[in-house]
């Protein structure tokens, strides 16, 4: 297997990807856009990943740096000072 972007071997993630006990669970969340939020949100995220898969650290991290970039700029840039929600899906 081939190394793509970033060092991870170049295959197409989908659902077979992911051991059994992932196919069917879900993370939906919807909050309030605020940096509380955020931080509850990312620390939601981390523990249904440890729960339904099995990443190394560094793919663990990865995965919740992208999250909380995207629920940051969320929280900060979409609403304006106006109130608004985020979800995470």
């Amino acid at each position: 297997m081939t190394a793509g972007p970033a060092g991870y071997p170049s295959v197409i993630m989908t659902d077979s990807n992911f051991p059994t006990s992932a196919a069917g669970a879900d993370f939906a969340r919807t909050e309030t856009a605020d940096a509380l939020s955020v931080a509850r949100l990312r620390h939601e995220l981390a523990e249904w990943l440890h729960i339904h898969l099995t990443l190394d650290r560094d793919r663990l991290y990865d995965v919740l740096l992208v999250a909380n970039e995207a629920l940051t700029n969320s929280a900060e840039y979409a609403y304006r000072g106006r109130e608004g929600t985020m979800t995470l899906d």
